[in-house]
């Protein structure tokens, strides 16, 4: 019986009922329960210190962080990667020394932070700028960026918002819970209210679906981090590879069709399928378009 977070506590309680009966043979105990026999020790040690809430998780935060970069350089050491992409930490120390950023961390800090602020394995996004172009999940720069980035891209259906309910739910919280009780004058004082709003969000507003608990308590770090410089595109020896000319087009076996004016420049791979005729065009490891070769364009 795994120790699935749903039933966590009630598994606990119920190990620590049997490892006090008499008689019990605790390694074959912890076995049952799926567990080491150090864990099983811990366990029983804390119930024995503090009872029922000796059972609950520690929080991992140190009480202590003498060295911890404070909050404001992480906002902007995360602001210069999105603004430039292919920077890592040495550049990034360059440019807030340069702008005369006080106390900037060392450049393998801020590799760390790059580091530590994993990427998504999967984003879901409505047709708009700069997602995508509306009705036809076209690509842009920066969905092609997060292909690169190994990060799958995936759009919601046109005029259906409810596929975006969370994002729609914290719009609606957005303005009802802060927006409407401001006065906002310009835009300088907008991000100020935004970023207090994030603040408050994430860290103070308790929230329903997550049992009263803050976003911040349920947030768990990315194992997928970001890397110091892109990966390199590899494809397939049985692969067609083709570069993406300047008006989004690419020429195959005497025919031209239309990939996307966001790959210029980039080489796509054209991967045959068991249907004929019918060839997937790939950029890096996300099938973006599906050529018919008795059509003039693509699909």
């Amino acid at each position: 019986m795994p120790w699935q977070e749903v039933t966590l506590m009630s598994q606990r309680k119920q190990f620590i009922k049997e490892a006090e009966l008499r008689n019990t043979n605790f390694t074959d105990l912890c076995k049952i329960f799926e567990i080491s026999t150090k864990t099983g020790y811990k366990w029983l040690k804390r119930y024995r210190e503090k009872g029922i809430n000796g059972l609950m998780n520690l929080s991992r935060r140190p009480h202590n962080i003498p060295n911890c970069t404070d909050s404001n350089t992480v906002k902007k050491v995360l602001s210069l990667r999105r603004e430039y992409p292919r920077m890592g930490g040495r550049k990034i120390h360059h440019i807030l020394r340069r702008d005369g950023i006080k106390n900037v961390p060392a450049a393998s800090t801020i590799t760390d932070i790059l580091r530590r602020y994993g990427m998504p394995l999967r984003m879901t996004m409505d047709n708009g700028s700069p997602w995508g172009k509306k009705g036809n999940y076209e690509l842009t720069r920066l969905t092609v960026w997060l292909i690169h980035l190994c990060i799958k891209v995936s759009h919601s259906s046109p005029y259906h918002p409810q596929t975006q309910g969370k994002d729609e739910r914290f719009h609606r919280s957005l303005k009802e819970e802060w927006l409407n009780h401001r006065s906002i004058r310009n835009m300088k004082q907008a991000q100020q209210e935004f970023d207090k709003w994030i603040e408050f969000y994430n860290f103070k507003r308790p929230h329903e679906a997550l049992e009263m608990k803050t976003s911040n308590e349920k947030y768990k770090h990315s194992d997928k981090v970001f890397p110091e410089l892109m990966p390199v595109i590899e494809y397939p020896e049985n692969d067609e590879v083709r570069k993406v000319q300047r008006n989004g087009e690419i020429h195959f076996h005497g025919r031209v069709f239309r990939i996307s004016y966001a790959l210029h420049g980039y080489h796509v791979a054209v991967r045959s399928t068991d249907k004929d005729g019918i060839y997937d065009v790939y950029y890096c490891k996300e099938r973006v378009k599906s050529i018919n070769f008795y059509e003039n364009d693509l699909s």
